[in-house]
């Protein structure tokens, strides 16, 4: 998978930001706690040697413990990706999350699980949830992605990636 990407690509995602490389390395080692990600449909905007492409996916964390008892996470969002033709191919130059929603649900039909509202009110509606799996596990959320719940975020990263695919 790291042959896929630039050798100056940057990845930014929940729980990662860096390199394609160092992205592919800390999956590797467990990173992202090995979630599985569903694409539903891709669309892809190509210009000469570049392109953006969009995915819509649900990305479903594998069987989770969290306060007394097991959850599936599933987080909804769209990856939007440029990548670029250099002499060995196609790379990915950069991978960007907008996070749409995300949901919490208890394995076991009418298990309770107790999450504090004053707790999930630190992180963004757009992947609070996953925000808060990820604290649960040790990890920490960057909180300044993409998200449906601030709207011009998303419409910055749409107006960076079509100028770089119109920039000659």
């Amino acid at each position: 998978m790291a042959e896929c990407y630039s050798e100056e690509s940057v990845i930014r995602v929940s729980w990662f930001t860096g390199s394609g490389k160092d992205y592919c390395r800390r999956l590797a080692e467990g990173g992202g706690g090995g979630a599985k990600h569903k694409v539903n449909y891709t669309v892809v905007w190509p210009k000469g040697d570049k392109a953006i492409a969009e995915m819509t996916t649900a990305m479903l964390s594998p069987l989770l413990s969290v306060d007394g008892g097991q959850v599936d996470l599933v987080s909804y969002a769209r990856i939007l990706t440029r990548v670029h033709r250099d002499s060995d191919g196609w790379k990915i130059l950069q991978g960007d999350c907008i996070y749409e929603r995300d949901e919490i649900i208890p394995v076991a039909p009418g298990t309770d699980i107790t999450i504090l509202a004053a707790e999930l009110s630190g992180y963004r509606p757009s992947y609070q949830g996953l925000s808060y799996v990820l604290a649960r596990t040790g990890q920490t959320s960057d909180q300044d992605l993409p998200g449906e719940d601030l709207p011009e975020t998303i419409a910055a990263l749409y107006d960076e990636a079509s100028a770089w695919l119109l920039r000659d």
